[in-house]
């Protein structure tokens, strides 16, 4: 983790602050590329995941967008009643699930509530590279839009649409107006609810939008089941120790108990930070990190969400 303190804090709507970050030393951050996150120590029990905002050309700050939502996990809420300039935090190097690629043609950009956050600094991007884009956003109507001054030159210009979210039928109705067919070069990138994503990527299929050209960021991940969960046993090989996981508990809790330290982050099977290589047995895969083909080779685990098929696993540790 990286040793930063909180260098401003600004707020950019009713219920949406930005706060930027500086290593604590003085020192240059490390380089990111559009899409990135980072790992931020909210507090002791609390490490999130929060988009890179900024341009990627700035490494000497990093800044994020922080929504605060009474209905998550407590970690937005923390920050907007904790957090305070000048304060010493923790962050992680940026990561990046969620790259822009490079396109010979235009990139379309679409995004949904604070889904805008890793658009933006994907939308700096295209302008330093003079590449031609669309952004599109989906925003609460009568309200103060979050990064509305960075947007301003688009609207300008017309690289950016605002689209009032008056209803769903309206807001699909707009989108299907606006996305283009796809050609050849193309990219989309959408940000946002999983309902609003899967919606922009119906669009986008109806316009004949390959799977390949579809790009999307995930806040959250609806773990999957393929039934009642069972009891299983881990096998650690290295230290050959045998670890019961019981039905009411994670692999990853079952881990923590026995006092074996495991890298973790967001307990979602989103962000990688805990998979653990597998030797033996199978897995029941719950993750959205690892692909189809990776979880067909059944060599790797998400203990934070993933379960066993298999009455055991052996595991590489």
């Amino acid at each position: 983790m990286i040793n930063a303190k909180i260098s401003k804090i600004e707020k950019i709507a009713a219920s949406v602050a930005k706060i930027s970050f500086i290593a604590e030393d003085g020192s240059a951050l490390p380089s990111f590329t559009p899409g990135a996150h980072v790992d931020v120590k909210v507090n002791e029990d609390i490490t999130r995941q929060y988009s890179l905002c900024g341009s990627a050309r700035d490494i000497n700050e990093y800044s994020i967008a922080v929504l605060r939502d009474s209905h998550s996990r407590g970690g937005s809420v923390a920050i907007h009643d904790t957090f305070r300039e000048g304060m010493a935090v923790q962050i992680s190097a940026p990561k990046n699930l969620f790259p822009l690629g490079e396109h010979d043609g235009k990139v379309i950009l679409v995004a949904g509530g604070i889904g805008i956050t890793p658009l933006i600094s994907m939308m700096k991007s295209l302008d330093d590279l003079e590449k031609q884009y669309l952004l599109l956003y989906v925003h609460k109507p009568a309200q103060q839009i979050p990064f509305d001054k960075e947007l301003a030159a688009g609207v300008n210009t017309g690289k950016v649409i605002l689209i009032p979210s008056e209803s769903r039928e309206k807001t699909a109705k707009r989108l299907r107006e606006l996305i283009p067919a796809f050609e050849d070069g193309y990219g989309l990138y959408t940000c946002g609810p999983d309902g609003f994503m899967s919606k922009v990527n119906e669009i986008a299929r109806e316009k004949s939008w390959p799977d390949f050209a579809l790009n999307q960021e995930k806040f959250s991940h609806d773990i999957s089941t393929t039934g009642a969960d069972s009891a299983f046993t881990m096998h650690l090989v290295q230290s050959n120790i045998h670890i019961n996981v019981s039905t009411e508990q994670t692999a990853l809790e079952a881990l923590d108990e026995a006092g074996i330290e495991v890298d973790a982050s967001c307990e979602q099977g989103i962000c990688g930070t805990c998979v653990l290589r597998v030797l033996d047995g199978k897995v029941d895969h719950r993750d959205a990190w690892l692909t189809d083909a990776e979880k067909s080779a059944n060599d790797r685990f998400t203990p934070c969400c993933s379960r066993a098929l298999t009455p055991s696993l052996s595991i590489d540790l």
